[in-house]
């Protein structure tokens, strides 16, 4: 269906940069495959935009960041050849501002990018982009409801599922996802006033309610309210004829449960998981997904839990175990250190499904490497970092475990060494002081 993946892609926000139209006036644009391409094109530059962060890392790719900026252009000219609205004064307005921006990727493209300007020219790109993606629609229209669903969505999980599933209940508020809105890493990053783009993964209207996706342009539908429910009980479950998404047809049952293999399935987490984030892009490439293992085989295992009839019945976990897990995120890596001689070898190998450390720039993997000499004298000490960076950061690469990578670093111990140690850590948050940081794993030997 064009118009619902439409709304959700926020091409909305072009339209009114480009013709300074208020939210709430603006026509709902026709269904037609021009608007569907735009849709797509925005989408695939927002992702050009985020590689191109990284390649200008150092060492800057200068040929990778030409390529990136071509296709950029390339995509803006084909939008001059696009009519997506029925009003032909937007269409050629859309059409003069995409020739516009063209051109200004085509300078971009032509400047020689160095560690000295590329925190400008950055600015310049993202300075252009802001002008129509800054603008996302507060309002939109859901797709039409068989059911008043607000009388569900506007109560907080406790009183529209808790009252029947307690202990359910109890399992998610221990989550991110029951503090995704208040989380204090997601509201320094989103900004005040917080940016619409990051709003709706955060305090989601049921994603079942449309159409899944994970391409970039994707956003759920905005839940304008009730957000200290973040992403609450009805945000994956509640479908659009009032009944619940369930891993068995329950008829009898007061939420009339039906079974829905989109809740198992990994393009449901990838709706909010995967645009910015690109988790789900990261698990297409696993070998987990070659082997059919998916997002909730490890994120959400099955457990028994007693029933209205005092029996233990089967289900799935709400815990949703992550990066604040400790025993979880050690099943992550597999590490093993070894000394030939006075060489030291740390081999460390991804055995998540996603690039390790996970998702966001705030989580970072360190190893810690340390010689010592027999007097207990610290002789030297190294930490490697690994993890994302943060969006507009510029200088740091990206140097994340890709899924299923095996990454060895060698170090020759100095003359002195009679000892050498190798820590594994992870801070899962920028309040995670370094001496707070979690330990994976822990290795020491003694040298000759």
């Amino acid at each position: 269906m064009v118009t619902a993946r439409a709304l959700r892609l926020g091409v909305l926000p072009l339209l009114l940069a480009i013709i300074g139209c208020p939210t709430v006036a603006s026509p709902r644009p026709r269904e037609s495959a021009d608007f569907a391409a735009l849709h797509s094109m925005m989408g695939v530059n927002q992702k050009l935009v985020f590689s191109l962060q990284s390649h200008a890392g150092d060492p800057i790719q200068g040929d990778a960041i030409r390529q990136g900026l071509k296709k950029i252009g390339g995509h803006f000219e084909a939008m001059t050849r696009l009519n997506p609205y029925d009003d032909p004064e937007r269409d050629d307005r859309l059409r003069g501002w995409s020739l516009q921006i063209a051109r200004q990727m085509n300078e971009l493209e032509a400047a020689e990018w160095t560690p000295g300007n590329r925190k400008e020219l950055f600015q310049k790109l993202t300075g252009t982009c802001a002008r129509c993606h800054g603008a996302y629609p507060y309002s939109r229209t859901l797709p039409p409801m068989e059911f008043d669903h607000g009388a569900l969505t506007r109560q907080p999980s406790a009183q529209s599922c808790g009252r029947c599933h307690a202990e359910v209940l109890d399992e998610w508020k221990g989550t991110l996802h029951a503090t995704a809105w208040q989380d204090p890493v997601f509201v320094a990053a989103a900004g005040r006033p917080m940016k619409m783009e990051c709003k709706p993964c955060h305090s989601p209207q049921p994603v079942l309610f449309g159409e899944l996706a994970m391409d970039w342009g994707y956003r759920p539908y905005l839940r304008d309210f009730n957000h200290a429910d973040s992403v609450n009980c009805v945000a994956c479950h509640l479908r659009s004829d009032g009944t619940v998404a369930a891993r068995q047809d329950r008829p009898d049952a007061p939420c009339r449960p039906v079974r829905d293999p989109r809740l198992r399935s990994p393009v449901l987490c990838g709706t909010c998981h995967n645009p910015t984030h690109e988790a789900n892009y990261e698990w297409e490439r696993s070998q987990a997904r070659a082997l059919g293992v998916a997002c909730n085989d490890c994120h959400s295992q099955v457990v028994y839990r007693t029933g209205a009839d005092g029996r233990k019945k089967a289900g799935f976990s709400h815990v949703f175990p992550g990066g604040n897990d400790p025993e979880f995120v050690r099943k992550a890596i597999r590490s093993d250190c070894s000394l030939r001689g006075r060489e030291l070898s740390i081999r460390v190998e991804n055995r998540s499904a996603h690039k390790f450390p996970g998702e966001v720039p705030t989580r970072i993997f360190l190893i810690r490497i340390q010689f010592w000499d027999r007097d207990g004298t610290l002789i030297s000490e190294e930490t490697l970092p690994y993890r994302r960076p943060g969006k507009g950061e510029m200088g740091w690469k990206d140097n994340r475990f890709e899924p299923d990578e095996v990454k060895t670093i060698v170090r020759a111990a100095p003359a002195a060494t009679t000892l050498a140690k190798v820590d594994f850590l992870f801070q899962n948050g920028p309040f995670a002081l370094f001496d707070k940081a979690m330990t994976l794993g822990h290795w020491e030997a003694a040298l000759p």
